[in-house]
């Protein structure tokens, strides 16, 4: 280049020697190699330049140029060939523009035409006459561009017709065989449009088309005989396979509705029980001691190319070899090295290495370190090929000690696809076990940039007495940097086992929350053993989560199956955002003297907050009762004792449950017994279920009871009896019994009255406003809403005379005889004569002043009402009067005796007045240790959800209404309902 630019020449010639020079060491190597292949075999020449990765067009001289002679350039571009087993529609669409509306069928047919041209054997014709696309004469096809769809689409002519159906296989020697198989219907002049990336359709001028054709190579050894030699020699390196298969198919299928036929080309290559036998017989002795004899991988490979998938690959167990080595160097030693080859944009071979550290007690061991030797089919350091190697870092380390009492070890593994770090830790030092899993994620979901930590560790040690039969056998804790506690993840796996399982779904990534806390074993006589873990969810606390298990086993003193063997799963959750208190609780690999299996869940459900509620269930619920909107695990399932399956000799299920709500106690029991007689089976079952509801007291319980004889699945004979018990007032009895012979069912029914109707206990009332009149009247329903003042203190309320008030707040009045705004049937338990609505109104009333209230205690609500709606409701108690803040009133003086207590001074509140930096402000205020006043203006804020009434066409009857007013209002009228008033939230941002 600096000989060039010293020249005494044209500064254009200079610079177009320039780039013949550049270029010249490239160029010449494309020129050698290109040749060479033009020479020696002239069809594999052409069939690379149709294939796009050889392009060899003439080159004419441009004006101006005055050092290049026409030629014809020569480029190997073997950087196109991942792309073209990959993905040969992106391929084809970048050489010849295939798939597009610039296809550029001149190059295409020119490359075609000189494949058949280097067959010797077919006549072609290329014309391209002006202003229009190319066509190529092949004898009998005929190939052109069809432009009456976008983007274009190859024409291809057959000119001849065919009827034929062959299945033959030709041997070729005892063990190879060619197999072919084809079916093939066409008429003369069909018609084949090619559209990218190779789907063909058929088109007849009549009839159908029907074309299959599968052609394989098969080899497959005599029986008997050993595996098949593909390639190499015997006791050599070769490669062998029971049985191996390579096939060429198309099959086109036709379609009536449209009257063409498509198709694909497939090729397949399988290998089944293959190896491939390095042998490194004759190696010098450096390697003889270093490597095995010979290397035998196996090989179970299934590929298959299509123009639409591209070249893909199932098995490929030859792609990685471990090859077993035993090299010492100094405290190291060698021993295995992986090879592993990738094909994809590039062939790259991975190198790595096992090396084992041995110091005294320790050993250490590293796993996959070594070299990456990468070939990218693109131009670069080796002309048209780039040639690179990089270092592999290690993928794991293992860690070992035994140095008594010190023994135990761990292991460190990195998953570059990813980004995770995962490690296990455990070491005993004499009776005490210390144990550590860590998970650590680099990559998160989002393509956030920070990281995830896991850490959970352990150590268990000899009991330590703590009193009343408890003692400490186990402490540990967890910490979780950038998760989050998935609690319905560890409900779902409450019933399956071990809750801790998979703590990657228990803890999945949640940046900017943390979770931390401790776990503990205890044992209580040497009977039960408790595992519990605390854990609390940060910042906040947002929440707390109990999580543990308890375990009970009485051995078997014949060494069998244990007497009786329980294991408690247990996950509590504290919500504080919610104000919940969540418990669920599942029989998990349970048994009983070695016959029965105990299964079964509990539940509890607390609510603190503006919507109390409380629910306890062990077993489930009363069968007509629905807890909704309370969500339940699927582990909540009746306490039961089950030997065998119902198709077993003897199968029994022995079942119980219990619940308490806020306003019911609900238990039942059943038995069921069935007996398999061979082809006969009886089957027998005795059932109560109760429910008791508290206010209005009011119970109902269900028996049912049967038996059946039966020939497989077909009835006999049976009988089966069904009652209800429902009361106080009268108590009311309905029973049924049926009788089942063959297929003849007879029914008997009735209902018994037992006792007479009971007499109310309250009088009617008439007049309800009468009621909250004297309400009225009472001083203790007045008190002020938000005007507290910590610098005053009331003194008690006088017995007599106007109550005292504090001056500051707003005044309400509140009481709770019956709720206000309420279509009223029952008040304190007497009926009303006449439903009744009561409201409060007045120029002061700012609002309403709500408080709880049972619905059942003031409205007739049905059994099914009842037990699904909440047991209590807030709705309007009184009334708000007035504004909150103070009003200037009369006056008079009063003689106010002080007594005088000093105390610490509050803290003082630092405000930046504006002549202060705010960080000046801030450094003072933590100095001081005051703090500084925040304003906050939310971003959402909650109310008290309301419902409305509503007609058949839509339109709202009335609105603003509590639930219980809204269904009154409903029952009350014809073609109206009662739902929720829409709460839409508008568009926000923090």
């Amino acid at each position: 280049m600096a000989a060039v630019a010293s020249a005494q020449l044209a500064a254009d010639v200079q610079t177009q020697l320039a780039d013949f020079a550049e270029q010249l060491a490239v160029r010449a190597l494309d020129h050698l190699v290109v040749s060479r292949l033009a020479q020696a075999s002239p069809t594999t020449y052409a069939a690379l330049g149709l294939a796009g990765l050889l392009d060899s067009e003439p080159v004419t001289v441009a004006s101006g140029d005055t050092i290049t002679n026409p030629h014809t350039h020569d480029e190997l571009h073997l950087d196109r060939a991942g792309t073209l087993l990959s993905h040969p529609d992106e391929h084809f669409r970048n050489v010849y523009g295939w798939g597009t509306a610039d296809l550029d069928a001149l190059t295409l047919f020119t490359r075609l035409q000189r494949v058949l041209a280097a067959t010797h054997s077919v006549h072609t014709d290329l014309l391209t006459p002006p202003g229009e696309q190319p066509l190529l004469e092949a004898y009998l096809l005929g190939f052109s561009v069809d432009e009456s769809v976008s983007p274009p689409r190859l024409k291809v002519g057959v000119r001849f017709p065919g009827s034929q159906t062959v299945t033959n296989a030709y041997p070729l020697d005892e063990t190879w065989s060619i197999q072919v198989t084809a079916t093939g219907a066409f008429v003369e002049d069909v018609q084949a449009l090619v559209a990218a990336p190779f789907d063909v359709t058929l088109t007849p001028p009549s009839g159908t088309v029907e074309i299959e054709v599968t052609s394989g190579l098969v080899a497959a050894p005599p029986t008997g005989q050993g595996p098949v030699l593909l390639l190499g020699e015997d006791g050599g390196t070769r490669l062998t396979a029971r049985t191996a298969r390579f096939a060429v198919g198309f099959a086109v299928t036709w379609d009536p509705a449209t009257n063409t036929a498509g198709g694909e080309p497939t090729l397949d290559v399988e290998l089944t029980g293959g190896h491939l036998v390095l042998s490194l017989e004759g190696s010098d002795g450096f390697l003889s001691s270093l490597l095995p004899e010979t290397l035998d991988v196996a090989v179970d490979l299934t590929g298959q190319w299509r123009p639409s998938t591209g070249l893909v690959f199932t098995g490929g167990a030859a792609l990685t070899v471990s090859v077993p080595v035993d090299v010492a160097i100094g405290p190291a030693r060698l021993t295995e090295i992986e090879l592993a080859v990738r094909i994809g944009e590039s062939l790259a071979v991975d190198v790595r290495s096992t090396a084992v550290l041995s110091l005294g007690p320790f050993t250490a061991t590293v796993t996959g370190v070594g070299a990456a030797v990468e070939l990218r089919f693109t131009r670069g350091n080796l002309g048209p090929l780039d040639f690179g190697i990089g270092l592999l870092p290690p993928n794991g380390l293992g860690l070992a000690i035994d140095a008594a009492p010190v023994s135990g070890g761990g292991f460190i593994g990195y998953d570059p696809s990813t980004g995770r770090y995962s490690g296990r830790f455990q070491v005993d030092v004499g009776e005490v076990g210390v144990g550590a899993y860590a998970l650590l994620d680099t990559r998160l979901p989002g393509g956030d940039l920070s990281y995830a930590l896991l850490v959970r560790l352990s150590a268990t040690f000899p009991a330590v007495q703590v009193g009343f039969g408890f003692a400490l056998t186990g402490v540990g804790g967890l910490l979780a940097l950038g998760r989050r506690l998935d609690v319905d993840a560890l409900r779902a796996r409450l019933a399956s086992g071990s809750v801790f399982a998979e703590l990657d779904s228990a803890f999945p990534v949640a940046p900017g929350i943390t979770v931390v806390g401790p776990t503990a074993q205890l044992v209580w006589a040497g009977l039960v053993t408790f595992d519990l873990g605390v854990f609390i969810e940060l910042p906040g606390p947002r929440r707390v989560v109990v999580i543990g298990t308890a375990s009970a086993t009485v051995g078997n003193p014949s060494g069998g199956t244990p007497y009786l063997q329980i294991r408690l799963n247990v996950l509590g959750e504290l919500d504080l955002q919610k104000s919940t208190v969540v418990f669920d609780a599942a029989l998990v690999d349970s048994t009983l003297l070695e016959v029965l299996q105990l299964t079964g869940g509990a539940a509890f459900r607390l609510s603190y907050g503006a919507d109390p509620y409380v629910v306890l269930t062990i077993g489930g619920f009363y069968p007509g009762f629905s807890p909704t909107p309370l969500v339940f695990p699927a582990s909540l399932t009746r306490i039961a004792m089950t030997r065998g399956t119902p198709s077993d000799a003897l199968y029994l299920r022995f079942e119980g449950y219990f619940a308490v709500t806020t306003n019911t106690v609900q238990f039942g029991a059943s038995v069921e017994a069935v007996i398999n007689l061979g082809s006969f089976n009886i089957r027998g079952t005795l059932g109560i279920d109760t429910l008791i509801e508290r206010s209005p007291f009011h119970f109902e319980c269900q028996i049912q009871a049967s038996v059946a004889v039966r020939w497989k699945s077909h009835n006999l004979g049976g009988l089966t009896l069904k009652g209800e018990l429902s009361g106080p007032g009268p108590v009311i009895f309905r029973g049924k019994v049926s009788f089942d012979i063959l297929w003849v069912t007879i029914s008997f029914e009735h209902t018994f009255t037992l006792g007479s109707p009971v007499a109310a206990l309250l009088a009617a009332v008439d007049d309800v406003l009468g009621l909250l009149a004297d309400e009225l009247a009472r001083t203790d329903t007045l008190r002020v809403v938000g005007g507290n003042d910590p610098a005053v203190a009331l003194a008690a309320p006088p017995t007599s005379g106007p109550p005292i008030l504090s001056p500051v707040g707003q005044l309400a009045w509140s009481q709770r005889t019956a709720p206000l705004d309420l279509l009223l049937e029952k008040v304190a338990g007497a009926p009303v004569t006449r439903p009744q609505t009561i409201t409060a109104t007045g120029t002061q009333v700012a609002g309403p002043d709500t408080d709880w209230f049972a619905p059942a205690a003031f409205t007739n609500l049905a059994d099914a009402d009842a037990l699904a709606r909440p047991a209590f409701e807030r709705m309007s108690g009184g009334v708000r009067i007035g504004v909150p803040g103070t009003d200037d009133g009369p006056a008079r003086p009063v003689t106010v005796t002080v007594k005088q207590i000093r105390i610490p001074a509050p803290p003082v509140v630092v405000g930046n007045t504006g002549i202060f930096p705010p960080w000046f402000v801030l450094a003072g205020a933590a100095r001081l240790g005051t703090t500084l006043p925040t304003p906050v203006v939310p971003a959402l804020t909650l109310t008290e959800e309301t419902w409305q009434v509503v007609g058949g066409d839509g339109a709202t009857v009335s609105g603003g209404l509590t639930q219980t007013q809204a269904h009154q209002l409903a029952r009350a009228a014809s073609d109206v309902a009662a739902v929720p008033t829409a709460d839409l939230v508008p568009a926000f941002a923090f």
